[in-house]
């Protein structure tokens, strides 16, 4: 996956290891500045855990986030700057 001035986010070959869980397995993705982007699907599907990487509230096992050009440090300070708002929003199904 390649980065370009369009991109806001760019998630390449994220993994994130929990001793013998593996909780992101490889995830590739890009947002353009002028998308809305979101993840769907069941609980414990591992949907938070790439969001919660890119708000650098986790650290991935291996792979590369890019946002707004930076690479992993500088991070919120660049989502600030841009006044970019990400976040996760927990929802209930069925019951």
């Amino acid at each position: 996956m390649t980065n370009s001035d369009k991109h806001a986010i760019v998630v390449d070959h994220l993994s994130e290891r929990h001793e013998d869980l593996l909780a992101v397995d490889d995830v590739s993705f890009a947002v353009h500045a002028d998308e809305a982007f979101a993840f769907l699907g069941p609980n414990g599907d591992g949907k938070s855990t790439p969001v919660e990487m890119i708000e650098t509230i986790r650290r991935p096992t291996s792979g590369t986030i890019t946002l707004l050009t930076l690479r992993s440090a500088g991070v919120l300070a660049a989502f600030a700057a841009a006044g970019f708002l990400v976040g996760t929003v927990l929802t209930r199904w069925g019951e």
